[in-house]
């Protein structure tokens, strides 16, 4: 398998004519990149062109109908696999989280039905997780062989940062997300900590999300709109944060200029506290986490 990626438009036919795949899924189309992408319009062209190359050279496509703009290509696309958390697709699966935020992925295919009980956190990586179960089936791997491997299977962690896991620092529990961000994945992990059954009250400290070109201002208010009635406190960091707080001029939403201030914020507060970090990769959001270790 491998991974192909763009910033730019062209990029990703550019690498399917390299990398000459048989098959090929997209599994999202979200607000990445936008600076040279533009819009949604911009990324589903961008990243879409990999089922046209597909579609050219008779490979299979994997489609995602739970994303209104893949789902339209099912009618286009002669040779496909389709896969949804809801409606009608080859691959039907309803996902749920426990009390500690593992998903659980129960899935149906056929006359099949399995359950699996994953160890990663959050909603994305259920998704994700859905995506692999299809490609896998579609591929012959048994339903027992997939289950096995995605109840197996954890987040890496590198250097403090991370993809969705949950870290306690004594009275705090940090919901660390801050390999990186986009408007899509800042919302995801947003939902997540909304659906946390917890006593504990919330918080966000959400950075920059980069790469946003014009439409930056826009995303980052939208960001903040959504964080603000979920958490009891937002803490907004970076210039585009800032600049979108005060615009907003929210009362839950408090603007930090460094990582000392918000270490300052709950080393005093000994409440028990769940915290979202999540920003984009440049903002370098695990320094947070670096400071509150040598408290």
């Amino acid at each position: 398998a491998i991974e192909i990626g763009t910033n730019e438009p062209g990029e990703v036919f550019l690498l399917a004519e390299m990398v000459a795949p048989t098959a090929g899924i997209v599994t999202n189309i979200g607000k990445e990149h936008l600076e040279k992408l533009i819009d949604l319009d911009g990324v589903e062209m961008e990243e879409t062109s990999l089922y046209a190359w597909l579609h050219r050279k008779k490979g299979i496509s994997f489609l995602n109908l739970d994303d209104e703009r893949i789902a339209k290509y099912q009618d286009i696309l002669t040779k496909r696999f389709t896969f949804s958390t809801h409606g009608q697709a080859n691959l039907v699966c309803k996902v749920e989280l426990n009390e500690d935020l593992h998903p659980i992925v129960n899935v149906e295919f056929d006359d099949m039905e399995i359950s699996i009980n994953m160890q990663t956190i959050g909603l994305a990586s259920a998704l994700n997780a859905v995506a692999a179960f299809a490609v896998s089936l579609n591929f012959g791997i048994s339903p027992e062989q997939i289950k096995q491997s995605l109840e197996a299977f954890s987040i890496d962690k590198h250097a403090d940062y991370a993809r969705m896991i949950l870290e306690n620092y004594g009275n705090l529990t940090i919901l660390n997300d801050c390999y990186n961000a986009n408007p899509s994945s800042v919302l995801m992990s947003l939902k997540t900590l909304s659906l946390m059954k917890t006593n504990k009250k919330k918080f966000a400290a959400l950075g920059d999300m980069l790469e946003m070109g014009e439409v930056a201002l826009a995303e980052h208010l939208d960001v903040l709109k959504a964080a603000s009635p979920i958490c009891e406190k937002v803490y907004a960091y970076g210039e585009q944060m800032k600049r979108a707080a005060e615009t907003l001029n929210l009362e839950n939403i408090f603007i930090i200029s460094n990582f000392e201030e918000l270490t300052a914020i709950f080393a005093e507060n000994q409440e028990s506290a769940v915290l979202l970090l999540k920003g984009s990769r440049g903002m370098k959001m695990e320094n947070f986490i670096r400071l509150l270790k040598i408290q």
